[in-house]
C-alpha cells in the first residue's frame, strides 16, 4: 500500500470500499428509502439474518420485521426521514424463523438523487435473553422475601444496609 501512495497509484476506490464493508464485523445493510429493498449486505448480515445475499436483495426490510417490532421499524423510519438517524433495538425474522434482537444504528445518506438508509446491526439475543432471565430470578427472590415470615437484611461488608425486609 505504502507503495503505491509513493508512487501516485491509488488501489481502486470502490474495490478499497467493497473490502471494508465485507470486513466489518457487524452487519451492514444498505436500504433504498422509497422501497425499502436491501441494495447491499455484507457477510456479517447474511450470518446474521442466515439468508445469502441474493436472497437478501430480493426482499425489504418490512419483510424481515416481525410483528412486534414493526412499530419500532416505523419510529426508525420516522426519525430517519426527520432526523436522518435512529438508533435502538429492533429485531429481525431470520431465515429459521427465530426473532434475533439487535441493537441498531441507522444513518440516511444523500446518494446522488435518491436516500439510501445505512443501518448498523449487532445481535444483542443473548444479552437480551441474559438481561431477561437476571429479571426473572430478581423477581423471583423478592417475591420470596417479601412473602417470608423472618427479618431479612441484606448489608455489605462494610455493614451498609442495602435491602431489609420485616414481615412480623
Amino acid at each position: 500500500m505504502r507503495a503505491r501512495q509513493a508512487s501516485g497509484e491509488r488501489p481502486p476506490i470502490e474495490a478499497f470500499y467493497r473490502t471494508l464493508v465485507e470486513a466489518a464485523p457487524e452487519a451492514l445493510l444498505v436500504i433504498d428509502s422509497a422501497t425499502l429493498h436491501f441494495i447491499v449486505a455484507n457477510r456479517a448480515a447474511e450470518h446474521l439474518l442466515g439468508y445469502s445475499r441474493v436472497e437478501l436483495l430480493e426482499r425489504d426490510l418490512r419483510e424481515l420485521t416481525p410483528g412486534p417490532y414493526v412499530p419500532t421499524l416505523e419510529a426508525a423510519l420516522h426519525a430517519l426521514a426527520v432526523d436522518g438517524q435512529w438508533r435502538g433495538e429492533i429485531g429481525f425474522c431470520p431465515k429459521d424463523g427465530a426473532v434475533v434482537v439487535t441493537e441498531a444504528t441507522a444513518t440516511a445518506v444523500r446518494a446522488g438523487r435518491r436516500i439510501i438508509y445505512e443501518f448498523v446491526l449487532r445481535d444483542s439475543t443473548e444479552r437480551k435473553r441474559v438481561e431477561d432471565a437476571q429479571q426473572r430470578r430478581e423477581t423471583r427472590f423478592r417475591a420470596l422475601i417479601e412473602r417470608g415470615t423472618d427479618v431479612v437484611q441484606l448489608s455489605g461488608p462494610d455493614g451498609t444496609v442495602y435491602y431489609m425486609i420485616s414481615s412480623i
